[in-house]
């Protein structure tokens, strides 16, 4: 009647021997009990007596009557059945993955239509269990012995194949990819364990996941054949990726790169790494910046390049990713060659000259500075420091700084001559520097216009050598005098 009920769109199970033991056992019992009362009043009647026998009849009525009653009302239930058991029933017998349980044996226990429909079983009889059906097959017997193996270890798993051709007869041709999956488990009542195994076709998976895979290599494909160069770098300035237009121009074969083995200081030329590093994200941010510099190539020509440079930082500020697109600066339409041309060989030299340049506007602010500058005086300001403005005397010690107050409206003031400025960097009493103050002679306007160009060169090894000699100097002039000296005692 259960079957019925549920009509002809339940899956009912092609195999289910999933009896209850114990409400057998309890039926055998309760027959067993029935029978042997049954011959003990008839053997020990003329003992008992009349009276005894009508009261125990009458007390067994009573139960009976109660029973019924209790049943009647649905106190008492002849085959109890928890709704959760039948919660899971359904569940089971409705999966669209095939499920095979079997005990230690190999004999089937139970096999829900799912699995009878993917391996063409239409009866129990042509029911197969998945190490009958698969060790045979080659692509599969590797991965069913691996799984059967461990389930011997009481160890589950999992594992993938591929078939050129459906498992079930007379399906439509084309390779299919399964998923199988196995582990034993106990059920209550029973001393050995049953082992369940799922099967499920996961071809339009495997299509979805090839078509994703097509997808993602055709849009690296556009990435690589881009106009631009583009390479992404880690935290500590590894290189992980970089794209085939990049590549060519630097000379790097694609095919021997390894992400990480290549650093950005072996690509980026002369002082161009403190422009990269000075651009800094504030915490959990990203901040985009424009540099033009200089990279080197394989044979270690100089190419100029302009970065559009993005630098990320963690929530807790640690230096994150960067991603970065190369625009090559030789390139370019004939109409504005002349002034690309102009404007690469200023911006070399401006980057490559071995001194620090700094321009200054008219309130002491600094308005741009080359790589020298920020490599030089590293420790004190960065990029984002020029970027707010920073005033130039940042850079000089305190004990110095009125000197410079005074060079620099000389330099306001159009003078020519500017004596120089020498000073010890802030912070760092053992280096020197030497800092020139140029006037600008068109810098007449206000705010941003410069005023003033600022050159600066560490002099430690100078004044080091110069109190060599002091020193050496000194030296001679005590021998001389103590020379002197003996000869006149002489």
């Amino acid at each position: 009647m259960a079957k019925e009920a549920r009509g002809d769109f339940y899956p009912v199970p092609i195999v289910d021997q999933n009896t209850r033991p114990g409400a057998v056992t309890r039926l055998i019992v309760f027959i067993v009990v029935l029978t042997g009362a049954a011959i003990v009043f008839g053997l020990f009647r003329e003992r008992l007596g009349d009276p005894f026998l009508l009261g125990m009849l009458g007390v067994l009525a009573m139960i009976g009557v109660g029973f019924l009653f209790a049943t009647a009302i649905g106190f008492v239930q002849i085959t109890p059945r928890s709704t959760s058991d039948e919660l899971s029933k359904a569940f089971v017998d409705s999966m669209s993955q095939g499920l095979l349980v079997t005990d230690t044996k190999g004999r089937v226990v139970y096999a829900n239509r799912a699995y009878a429909d993917m391996t063409g079983a239409a009866s129990a009889a042509d029911l197969k269990t998945v190490e009958g059906l698969l060790s045979d097959v080659p692509e599969a017997s590797v991965t069913i012995y691996r799984l059967a193996s461990g389930l011997r270890d009481g160890q589950p798993g999992d594992g993938e194949f591929r078939l050129a051709q459906s498992i079930r007869p007379g399906a439509e041709p084309g390779a299919r990819w399964y998923r199988v999956r196995a582990r034993a488990f106990s059920v209550p009542g029973q001393r050995l364990p049953l082992l369940a195994w799922q099967l499920a076709d996961i071809s339009k998976e495997r299509a979805e996941q090839e078509r994703f895979f097509l997808d993602l290599q055709e849009a690296i494909d556009h990435l690589d054949h881009a106009p631009a160069g583009f390479f992404s770098a880690d935290q500590e300035g590894r290189v992980t990726y970089i794209n085939a237009t990049l590549a060519e121009w630097l000379g790097i074969d694609l095919t021997s790169f390894t992400p990480g083995a290549v650093t950005l200081p072996e690509i980026v030329a002369g002082d161009g790494m403190a422009l990269v590093r000075s651009v800094k994200a504030d915490p959990g941010t990203t901040r985009n910046a424009v540099i033009d510099l200089d990279l080197t190539t394989v044979k270690g020509e100089a190419l100029p390049v302009r970065f559009m440079h993005r630098v990320s930082a963690s929530r807790e500020g640690a230096n994150g990713p960067t991603r970065t697109i190369v625009l090559n600066r030789t390139q370019g339409e004939d109409a504005s060659a002349d002034l690309r041309a102009s404007e690469i060989r200023f911006t070399r030299f401006f980057n490559s000259t071995p001194m620090a340049i700094a321009a200054v506007d008219n309130r002491g602010r600094i308005l741009r500075t080359n790589a020298p500058f920020l490599s030089l005086f590293s420790s004190v300001v960065d990029g984002d420091a020029v970027d707010r403005r920073v005033r130039l005397d940042t850079v000089i010690h305190e004990h110095d700084r009125p000197a410079f107050a005074a060079a620099f409206e000389k330099a306001r003031q159009k003078q020519a001559d500017i004596e120089p400025i020498d000073t010890l960097l802030p912070g760092n009493e053992e280096r020197h520097m030497r800092f020139y103050v140029n006037a600008v002679a068109d810098g007449t306007g206000e705010g941003a216009e410069e005023s003033a160009i600022v050159y600066a060169v560490e002099t430690t090894e100078q004044k080091a050598l110069e109190g060599q000699m002091a020193q050496s100097q000194k030296m001679q002039a005590v021998g001389q005098l103590a020379g002197g000296i003996a000869h006149d005692f002489n």
